[in-house]
């Protein structure tokens, strides 16, 4: 009886360690490609366009149903030089910065408007 028991004992610690050798690599392997997929997916997509300032809006929009609430929404219309025209939400202290004809070069990132630089205008010698 006593050699079956140190059988079993002998037989639980082999089959502990070889699922280790086996477990521990496929850990740190899934962990490795989780680690890869974040870091892909962290890389922001930047799109750089020349556009104008077409036309604002702003208004309030009811959210919730149990408490709802009133959120404030801002949107600004834009046209490229091509002449294709597309309407973005933007934060609300941008949006106070925007006018309708202003020229410049619209920054988007992952899709959300992230910044705007005016283009320079030229200034004639009568308006200066």
């Amino acid at each position: 009886m006593d050699e079956s028991l140190e059988f079993l004992l002998f037989f639980a610690i082999i089959t502990t360690i070889a699922l280790c050798f086996v477990m521990i690599p496929t850990i740190l392997a899934l962990r490795s490609s989780k680690k890869s997929k974040l870091q892909q997916s962290a890389k922001p997509e930047k799109l750089k366009l020349s556009v104008a300032v077409m036309n604002m809006r702003c208004g309030v929009k009811m959210v919730g149903i149990k408490t709802p609430k009133t959120v404030k929404e801002f949107w600004v219309v834009f046209q490229t030089e091509d002449g294709h025209t597309f309407e973005l939400p933007v934060r609300e202290a941008m949006y106070h910065g925007f006018e309708e004809g202003q020229t410049g070069t619209l920054t988007l990132v992952n899709g959300q408007v992230y910044s705007f630089v005016l283009k320079k205008q030229a200034v004639h010698a009568d308006n200066a």
